[in-house]
């Protein structure tokens, strides 16, 4: 089983590889969802308003 440090040193080598290229290319080599980079960077994009008020709806 993955000990804390070794989960640290892939989400830190995540970040150091986001900061140099881009959110699709980093999911693509360490394997995860773009979803997974922004949620781990706090970079969610939510909706500011009630589902009612967004446009397309």
């Amino acid at each position: 089983m993955n000990s804390i440090t070794q989960d640290m040193r892939f989400r830190l080598s995540i970040v150091k590889f986001y900061n140099r290229i881009s959110a699709t290319k980093t999911a693509i080599r360490y394997k995860v969802t773009r979803q997974f980079i922004y949620l781990f960077l706090g970079l969610s994009f939510q909706w500011r308003y009630p589902f009612s008020c967004r446009p397309f709806s």
